[in-house]
């Protein structure tokens, strides 16, 4: 993870004011994780603004382009000065007054560079008595004086690009990092380029800054690039506004705040619950349950999961087509086939073909969400046959029947989990069939976590820690309106819940989940229901 370079104090060409020098950074060097830097950042980040509106009025507290402050200072010794100020208030001075944070400066020299190769610091005020004028040899004894003043570790463009002499001159007399200009992929032809470009770079002994634009957006493409290369050193300035904090908060991955909050011990990987048929209320067919799905327990990790369930919800489709017509390929709501199948066993048997077929047999099980509150009778009982209106009751079964049934269904199936088997106040039916056989059932000794049905963020994470302390499993699902935000997907790597349900592998607001989980943690497997 790179050290981030936090820009506080905004001149030159980036500020109304009449700073000289751009950008007046701090680089919390001593942090032990980016999630401590960027709060020791924020934290420092905050307290100028008491100085700079006690000292220079509250109208001086606005900021510059790249969300750092920008009074009127006339001196830029005076920026560093504030800097080191709020350093020091912040509490981050470390011992022997040694800095836990450290200065780095971007003074974009060309932009004060004179047509006879001086350096103008008051080349804002026009016109200016010239009192300001340094040559390129004085503005390298000034870098000098800071450098043995304050606790500067990095200064970026001290001079113009084509000033080889003084560049040569200051490093040859200091022992801090010069960095030239931007490495950016706005400023190269291609990704493939920013790649090599650093790639280069390190293989001729530099270091590497990944660097935001003044004109930046919402993408934080540039984050992942630093943490792909191990650049080490990121700027992409102040932590405010949307356009900067997404790159901040790209560096601090969901899951791993959430494990922070939730004080999850290890993370676990989810085994993913894949929905291939699709009926009841999610399908216009004539199938009664809602969601027959396949779970790679078997894989070694969520890629080869993924890869599986891929593989195994190919198939149905050539079924499908071959038995019931081209018409019948058709997907539900949530993505999984729904073709006209009457009966709740030969969706079952679909799955079973699919899975052979694909030569997974024993490697994947299957679970089912019956939602059978959706066929739930006024006297109680439970109609297999309720889209289909009016119909002649003969699929109307008492609860005990559909407990055999389900007791049929786990003897001649590899099925492990059934979510809402009964109506949710049918307890005594939830009882009998849990008492029957060794599976788990949803949401009994099962917290199904529905972020959208809890208040708050905090609530979806203390729900699933409650469950845990009772002894009960946690299935981190979707809902059917679903979007493209996966959250839920950080949030069952980050509670360890071992289960997702998210259906089927198809469409954009399914797969972000899933492609949010291809990383590199424990994969729950068989011990999804107790990771």
């Amino acid at each position: 993870m790179p050290v981030p370079a936090f820009n506080v104090i905004n001149g030159g060409s980036h500020a109304g004011n009449n700073l000289a020098m751009q950008e007046f950074m701090i680089l919390p060097v001593e942090a032990t994780s980016f999630s401590e830097a960027l709060r020791m950042g924020s934290e420092v980040y905050h307290i100028p603004k008491g100085i700079i509106e006690a000292k220079y009025g509250q109208d001086a507290c606005n900021v510059g382009d790249e969300g750092g402050f920008a009074p009127n200072v006339q001196d830029n010794r005076e920026g560093l000065l504030l800097l080191i100020d709020a350093i020091e208030k912040a509490g981050y001075t470390g011992k022997e007054s040694m800095m836990q944070i450290k200065i780095g400066m971007d003074v974009a020299a060309s932009e004060f560079l004179t047509e006879d190769g001086k350096y103008n610091l008051n080349f804002k005020k026009q016109p200016n008595d010239g009192a300001h004028v340094l040559a390129a040899q004085s503005l390298c004894d000034l870098y000098k004086e800071f450098v043995k003043d304050f606790p500067i570790v990095s200064i970026e463009d001290p001079f113009d690009h084509d000033d080889w002499s003084s560049w040569a001159s200051l490093q040859s007399s200091v022992d801090i990092q010069l960095v030239g200009d931007d490495l950016l992929v706005n400023q190269i032809g291609t990704v493939t380029e920013s790649i090599r470009a650093p790639l280069n770079s390190k293989a001729a002994g530099w270091g590497v800054m990944v660097s935001h634009r003044s004109g930046e957006t919402e993408d934080n493409f540039i984050a992942d690039l630093s943490v792909g290369l191990a650049s080490g050193q990121i700027k992409t300035v102040a932590p405010c506004r949307s356009e900067r904090l997404t790159k901040y908060n790209q560096g601090v991955p969901l899951y791993k705040h959430i494990q922070e909050l939730a004080g999850t011990g290890e993370l676990v990987m989810p085994v993913p619950a894949f929905n291939v048929i699709n009926g009841g209320s999610h399908a216009g067919n004539n199938l009664a349950m809602q969601e027959f799905m396949i779970l790679p327990v078997e894989a070694t990790s969520f890629s080869e999961a993924l890869r599986m369930g891929s593989e195994v919800y190919h198939i149905p489709k050539g079924i499908i087509e071959a038995k019931y017509g081209q018409d019948a390929c058709n997907v539900g709501d949530e993505g999984g086939f729904a073709p006209n199948v009457q009966d709740n066993r030969e969706g079952l048997l679909l799955l079973i073909d699919a899975i052979e077929k694909a030569g997974y047999t024993g490697k994947i099980k299957i679970g089912m969400d019956v939602a059978a509150s959706e066929f739930l009778t006024e006297d109680g009982k439970y109609n297999l046959n309720f889209k289909k209106q009016p119909n002649d009751g003969a699929h109307v079964l008492a609860a005990q029947s559909l407990c055999d049934l389900y007791k049929e269904f786990v003897k001649d199936f590899p099925i492990v989990s059934i979510e809402d088997p009964f109506d949710h106040d049918d307890w005594s039916s939830w009882a009998s069939l849990q008492s029957s056989v060794d599976i788990q059932l949803v949401v009994l000794k099962l917290l199904v976590s529905e972020v959208n049905q809890i208040g708050t963020v905090t609530e979806s994470i203390r729900a699933p820690l409650n469950s845990k302390a009772a002894g009960w499993g946690v299935m981190v699902s979707h809902r059917s309106g679903e979007t493209e935000d996966n959250f839920i997907a950080d949030l069952s790597v980050g509670l360890a819940s071992g289960q997702i349900k998210t259906v089927a592998p198809c469409r954009s607001e399914r797969l972000t989940k899933y492609n949010q989980e291809l990383g590199n943690v424990p994969y729950a497997g068989e011990a999804f229901r107790s990771p």
